[in-house]
């Protein structure tokens, strides 16, 4: 299917190590799992491995692995005193290619009190990704908004972003994600009424546009707001309509509302009407590929193994593949 990328983000397993020295480390410390959150895998009928083995899997057949979140790489270090660069440089060995900057939330400190106590702090976000870089990981960012923040911690956020890539320069994109909240435990505990207005998703996609002058792309997201405002987001700022995603879980939980897959075609069409060009881009956005509207039907060519082949034989108006994997962009 010319699959591009793999997008993985797991949970934070007290058997999961890093390595079999971190294993070892861990297992060392005289109360693991209240010292470090540490459980042999003895402990658990199933062995969840390494993080260095779940990279490794994944990295087959030249597909882009996007992997290893920041509070995935704090799990991946503790009860040591690794650097996060030496973290992410045994994970690029084993064949990670980028890191998601997701786990950003608002990185303002007294909203991660409020909506994640238990997630790390922005300090610890902001060296992960710096770690990221300096092992020559491309990195993403992003930002959930639409809960408890006020728009002052949204501008906190997109200086903390800024800075970062004044520092690095290795972020590719922003993504600003709005707050599905129909599932969460903040709205089954009366701690938000709801999340952002279509005007504020807009507003903040155009001044994310203008702030974050040193990061190139700015991202749409139909997955959280359909189709046609995902399009209306990209006359606000945005530049890249998402991907065509094969399996999408987070949205689809916290009680998202749209589709989870697009073909080529579907993506053709509908940037075509709105008088912009559909361009095919690589996870890393360094190569791209004009496509023709009127040369159909279309299907990727720049992912692994990529004919040009459409991903699905005809329309359908059923769901798409089950694949967990992503193609043609960023998830």
């Amino acid at each position: 299917m010319g699959v591009y990328e793999v997008c993985s983000v797991s949970g934070l397993h007290p058997a999961f190590a890093l390595n079999d020295e971190h294993h070892e480390i861990l297992a060392a410390h005289d109360d693991p799992a209240s010292e470090v959150n540490y459980k042999p895998p003895e402990t658990y009928a199933t062995d969840p491995g390494t993080y260095v083995e779940q990279i490794a899997a994944m990295s087959v057949g030249g597909i882009h692995v996007h992997s290893m979140t920041p509070e995935e790489a704090y799990h991946a270090r503790r009860g040591t005193d690794w650097d996060y660069e030496t973290v992410y440089r045994e994970l690029a060995a084993a064949g990670l290619d980028s890191a998601p900057g997701t786990a950003a939330e608002i990185l303002v400190d007294e909203v991660r009190d409020v909506i994640c106590p238990g997630k790390i702090r922005t300090d610890d976000w902001v060296a992960a990704m710096e770690g990221a870089v300096a092992a020559g990981l491309d990195v993403t960012s992003t930002m959930m908004y639409g809960h408890v923040e006020t728009v002052a911690h949204r501008a906190e956020h997109l200086k903390v972003i800024r800075d970062l890539q004044d520092r690095t320069g290795g972020i590719t994109e922003f993504v600003p994600l709005s707050f599905i909240h129909q599932n969460t435990p903040l709205y089954r505990q009366g701690v938000v009424d709801g999340g952002a207005s279509r005007d504020e998703d807009e507003l903040l996609v155009a001044v994310a546009r203008l702030f974050l002058d040193n990061v190139d792309h700015v991202q749409a997201s139909w997955v959280k707001s359909g189709d046609a405002h995902g399009l209306k987001l990209l006359n606000c700022g945005a530049d890249d309509f998402m991907g065509t995603i094969l399996s999408e879980e987070i949205t689809k939980r916290a009680g998202g509302e749209y589709g989870e897959y697009r073909s080529f075609d579907d993506y053709v069409e509908m940037i075509t009407a709105i008088g912009r060009v559909p361009v095919e881009r690589s996870t890393d956005y360094r190569t791209r590929r004009r496509i023709d509207p009127d040369d159909g039907p279309h299907g990727p060519r720049l992912g692994p193994r990529a004919d040009g082949t459409p991903m699905l034989p005809e329309r359908s108006s059923g769901a798409g593949p089950t694949e967990s994997e992503s193609a043609g962009a960023d998830d």
